[in-house]
């Protein structure tokens, strides 16, 4: 309970950094893919663990893969480019979230995370008049608090 705690804090100064900077530290990254890890290894034995870890970074390729041929045949070669659409940070984060759940747990929050992360866009860019840049880590950051908050309630009352 102690360390998902931990897990929470740290994946809070990343959703900050993203709403405002849209920039992620590596090192605020590096320490939730550790905590992420010593999750996923303390919630089941290491092979179960590995071929969740597995299923769900496959699960992250496909949906990427797709998004990525979606920008191909949408734009051609206009100039809009799949690395110019999402950072690194975003990217390294997807696969560090990949950790934290099972497969079926990951697909249901992926696809719920991003559908919020959409909705966040189209919202602002109607308030603001302006065409902005998805914050994708603080967008799904902010579907995990929720997400873990739920978790932890539950828990706690069938405890």
């Amino acid at each position: 309970m102690l360390i998902k705690l931990l897990s929470i804090l740290v994946i809070m100064p990343m959703i900050v950094s993203d709403f405002r900077y849209r920039y992620i530290s590596l090192h605020w990254l590096i320490a939730f893919t550790l905590t992420a890890l010593y999750l996923r290894c303390c919630a089941c034995e290491l092979y179960p663990a590995l071929f969740n870890i597995g299923v769900n970074v496959l699960i992250t390729l496909f949906m990427l893969l797709g998004t990525g041929l979606y920008f191909r045949i949408r734009y051609g070669g206009r100039g809009i480019r799949f690395r110019d659409c999402i950072g690194t940070g975003d990217l390294l984060f997807l696969f560090s979230i990949t950790l934290l759940f099972e497969p079926e747990t990951f697909l249901s929050f992926l696809v719920i995370s991003l559908l919020f992360s959409l909705a966040w866009h189209y919202i602002s860019v109607r308030i603001s008049g302006r065409d902005k840049t998805i914050p994708l880590v603080a967008t799904i950051g902010v579907c995990y608090l929720v997400y873990s908050l739920i978790e932890n309630t539950l828990w706690s009352i069938n405890q």
